[in-house]
C-alpha cells in the first residue's frame, strides 16, 4: 500500500471479499529512547491512517486499530477521527 489512495483501495478490496471489519496494525518494533519514554515504528502516515478510516466509516464498515504495544505513546491522530484499540462506529 502506497499513500491514502492506495488505503482506500486496501479498505475498498477487504470490504468486496466481505470483511465486516477492518483491522490494521498501527506499528511495530519498539524501543526505549534514552529519555526513558518507549517508541514505536509507525505502520501507516496520519494521512494514511486517516484514509483507512474515512474509508472504512463511508462504506459502513468499523475499524479497529491494533497497536504492537499497549503501553506506547498516545496515538497522534486527530481527536475528532481517532481508531482506538475498540471498534469505532
Amino acid at each position: 500500500m502506497d499513500g491514502a489512495d492506495g488505503a482506500r483501495k486496501a479498505v475498498r478490496e477487504q470490504v468486496m471479499y466481505g470483511a465486516d471489519w477492518i483491522k490494521y496494525y498501527s506499528d511495530r518494533r519498539y524501543h526505549f529512547e534514552t529519555d526513558g519514554v518507549l517508541h514505536s515504528m509507525v505502520n501507516f502516515t496520519d494521512e494514511e491512517a486517516k484514509a483507512i478510516v474515512d474509508e472504512a466509516h463511508r462504506l459502513g464498515k468499523k475499524v479497529a486499530r491494533t497497536p504492537s504495544v499497549a503501553t506506547a505513546s498516545p496515538p497522534r491522530f486527530a481527536p475528532a477521527w481517532t481508531p482506538s484499540n475498540t471498534a469505532t462506529a
